[in-house]
């Protein structure tokens, strides 16, 4: 085990990941009887697919209908960016960095 772990350890200081959010309607439910998976679809889940697709390392991308939502609950969206979906058009963007609201918070 120890041998596995220190071929394969993650460098959590280098571990960069995208988030996409959106808000709507999903549709989700259980497939299967012998390996059921959970399962959540619609537009809202492409969207927000879309969203993690088109973002930045480290930050979190998220319609216009999010921002709007959450609103002045946080205070570093960046500017409004126009970005073009595969299939879906222009959409308005915000990106947020997880990383400055921390150091807000403290």
């Amino acid at each position: 085990h120890d041998a596995w772990v220190g071929q394969n350890a993650v460098d959590f200081e280098t571990l960069e990941i995208r988030v996409g959010i959106h808000c709507g309607d999903v549709t989700c439910g259980v497939l299967g009887q012998k390996m059921p998976k959970f399962m959540a679809c619609g537009t809202a889940v492409n969207m927000a697919a879309r969203m993690e697709q088109t973002s930045l390392p480290s930050m979190i991308r998220t319609t216009r209908e999010f921002h709007d939502l959450v609103g002045d609950a946080e205070q570093n969206w960046s500017a409004k960016e126009v970005i073009q979906l595969k299939n879906m058009g222009e959409m308005e963007t915000y990106l947020l960095d997880p990383i400055s609201c921390a150091s807000f918070a403290e």
